[in-house]
């Protein structure tokens, strides 16, 4: 049966939470140079983006991107899993994955079982397709983080200008929807514009 426009959405919010995930899983230590774009006014008053490379662990770039944007994960095991995750690297500094197992209850280590085997398969398989073991250069982790939180920012603003079109629809104050609307497809242009820049 074809999915509703609802799975749909439920789905792809499962998948970019879930690559989070794994990212952080894989190379939430990894010391990474990432590529920024911070927006300034110039002197006219415009707002311009100026690109700045910053140094960071990939589970600092996560988090306080995520922060910045007051994202919350939609998924509870996934929620769970980031916050544990975290906690772990900003207490330790690394990933201790059987001290994750021991904390945590046997449905949550199916998650990070699967997770953490989709990635092996993935590996094996490239390794099997290339005849030899191709490991993440920097560069290839710092796009797929950006990619990923670009991607989420994409669907989080198409999921906020759907949510206000409706509204316009069913009440009187539709032209300060209208405005709203106008912002966040603005902010839509600007965060495709990025995604295109990363691939």
């Amino acid at each position: 049966a074809p999915k509703s426009k609802e799975q749909l959405s439920l789905n792809r919010s499962y998948e970019l939470e879930r690559q989070i995930i794994s990212l952080l899983l894989q190379f939430g230590n990894k010391q990474v140079d990432f590529e920024e774009v911070i927006l300034v006014k110039n002197k006219a008053g415009a707002l311009e983006e100026k690109p700045r490379t910053i140094s960071a662990k990939v589970y600092e770039k996560i988090f306080l991107d995520l922060q910045q944007d007051e994202i919350e994960f939609t998924n509870e095991n996934f929620r769970s899993l980031y916050g544990a995750l975290i906690q772990m690297f900003q207490k330790e500094g690394v990933l201790q994955t059987d001290r994750l197992f021991a904390e945590n209850d046997e449905a949550f280590n199916a998650v990070i079982s699967d997770l953490l085997m989709a990635d092996e398969r993935y590996q094996l398989h490239d390794w099997e397709r290339k005849n030899i073991y191709v490991k993440s250069s920097d560069s290839d982790v710092a796009r797929q983080v950006n990619e990923t939180i670009l991607s989420l920012r994409r669907y989080l603003i198409d999921q906020k200008i759907k949510e206000l079109q409706e509204r316009t629809t069913e009440e009187a104050a539709a032209q300060e929807y209208l405005e709203d609307i106008k912002s966040y497809l603005t902010l839509r242009s600007l965060v495709t514009k990025r995604l295109d820049r990363v691939f």
